[in-house]
């Protein structure tokens, strides 16, 4: 089952984050996070990410896989 969050503006989903537990382990997978781009910069990603993975460790995860492109420098430079 995907779980995560969305963050609306007006009745709008502007942003998502989701993770999924993979088969019986306590690993999730960050599977989708993204944000309309005249919302970023507002740290409203970093908000989604905290709060998916603290439903993550609420639900028993002790590990957490994400997956990017290479090229998608904004990502890599909040993950890192």
């Amino acid at each position: 089952m995907i779980r995560g969050y969305v963050w609306e503006d007006d009745g709008a989903v502007v942003g998502i984050a989701t993770a999924q537990k993979i088969d019986s382990t306590q690993t999730w997978l960050i599977g989708a996070v993204g944000l309309l781009p005249e919302y970023r910069g507002q740290g409203l990603v970093s908000k989604m990410l905290r709060a998916t993975l603290d439903l993550v460790q609420a639900r028993g995860g002790k590990r957490v896989r994400l997956g990017m492109f290479s090229a998608n420098c904004p990502a890599r430079a909040l993950y890192d």
